[in-house]
Order: structure tokens, then C-alpha cells, then sequence
């Protein structure tokens, strides 16, 4: 799905468009807001996610001018530090949800599907396959090949499943997916997070009788090797 970011600030701007582009979504970054409503119009977006602090003044004319065209896009508004006036005046100009900064990103990705399941009740959110794995981000759920039943996992579970699988054969560190799936701010233990490890390779199998394996990176973190057949 499309989705157009606007947001003032360069860092923030580049973390959250490689965390969406990460999670499967084809990210639209924008600083200049008149962009933004322009290319909305030659072609609407399926969601937007919006800097209020950064465009306060613009903000209003931008929901409703992007939305001009595709009355159902969904808005998910940032705010930072959950000031009550700018949470007040972004919902009553049409934004659909809010986000209160420092950013976590699992609640960003959470929160941009939940709308997106709100906006288009017919149709699904992409699925991501890595054969003979299927991952499905709406209920959380991962089939496996011919599998009749298939493997409930947490919000956790998935997203660190995912985030091991789009990037199979390369070592993720700790911090890196402390920050992915926990939310950069998170305070995890090592214990926590080797036990979500545990868990999902129980559950998904990855282990030396599957196609891919989970194993520990002795210092640094962890990776999931794709195994020759």
C-alpha cells in the first residue's frame, strides 16, 4: 500500500520512512506539504502519516486537501509529547488516530495497519512469503507450506519473525531489534528477548530439520540462515 509521510524533521523523516519501507509498505517521504497534496491528487494515497508539530499550521489543509479525492483515507497524526491541544486539533481536522512521540516502532506499524484494516474491511494487507513460510500481518498468523492449521503467533512473535526473515543471512544485533520490535526506548532484557527467540523457533520450527534456521551471533545478536536443500 501507498503511503505518503510528511514530516519536518530529516532524521525522524528518514527512521520512520525505512521502518515502513521495512514493514512492506511503499513509503512516499515529503517535506514540502503543497507536494504532497499535489501528487495526492494526481493520484491518492492509502494512508498518510503526518508531523503535526513541524506543520502546524498546514496540517488541517493538508488532511483535508490529500483527502479530497479518496474520502476514506485513513491519518495517522504524530504528535510530540502528547500536548492535549495539538492531540485535540488534529483529530477535529480529520485525522483518524494519533501516535505520541518518541516513536515505538511496533506501535507505529501496529497502529498504521489497525487504520488501514478500518479503511478497507474488503481487502487484506500484503502477506509476505518466504517459502514455504507465509506470514500474514492482519491476524498475526504464519502457514507453513501444506499445513492444513496455521501458527498463531503474538504481535511480538510476528514482527520479530518478520524482521528475521526480510533479512535472512545477515546478523541483526540486539539493539537493532530491540529498537524494531520493542520500540527504540524499551526496556528488555536479554532474557526477554532470547526468550521470544526460543518461543518463535519452537513454533515455526527453525531448526536444523526446516529450510531455515535461528541462531545466536555469539556477542552481537542473532540470524536466520536459509539452509541448502
Amino acid at each position: 500500500m501507498r503511503i505518503a509521510l510528511l514530516d519536518a524533521d530529516p532524521a525522524e523523516r528518514a527512521l520512520v520512512a525505512q521502518l515502513l519501507e521495512r514493514s512492506g509498505f511503499d513509503c512516499r517521504v515529503y517535506q514540502d506539504a503543497k507536494q504532497l497534496v499535489a501528487d495526492a491528487r494526481e493520484r491518492p494515497f492509502d494512508a498518510l502519516v503526518v508531523d503535526w508539530k513541524g506543520y502546524p499550521a498546514e496540517s488541517g489543509a493538508v488532511l483535508g486537501n490529500a483527502r479530497a479525492t479518496a474520502t476514506r483515507t485513513p491519518t495517522l497524526m504524530m504528535v510530540a509529547n502528547g500536548r492535549e491541544d495539538d492531540i485535540i486539533a488534529g483529530l477535529s481536522r480529520g485525522a483518524d488516530d494519533y501516535l505520541i512521540k518518541p516513536l515505538r516502532p511496533s506501535e507505529l506499524v501496529a497502529r498504521l495497519q489497525a487504520l488501514l484494516r478500518r479503511a478497507y474491511p474488503n481487502e487484506t494487507l500484503e502477506r509476505y512469503e518466504f517459502a514455504p513460510y507465509l506470514f500474514d500481518p492482519g491476524p498475526c498468523l504464519v502457514t507453513i507450506g501444506d499445513q492444513p492449521e496455521p501458527i498463531v503467533l503474538t504481535q511480538k512473535e510476528f514482527d520479530l519473525g518478520l524482521l528475521l526473515f526480510r533479512n535472512a543471512g545477515r546478523p541483526l544485533s540486539r539493539n537493532h531489534i530491540r529498537e524494531v520490535v520493542w520500540g527504540g526506548d524499551a526496556d528488555i532484557s536479554s532474557r526477554t528477548m532470547d526468550t521470544h527467540v526460543s518461543r518463535l523457533r519452537s513454533k515455526l520450527g527453525l531448526n536444523t530439520q526446516s529450510v531455515y534456521r535461528v541462531q545466536p551471533v555469539y556477542g552481537y545478536g542473532y540470524r536466520l540462515d536459509k539452509l541448502e536443500p
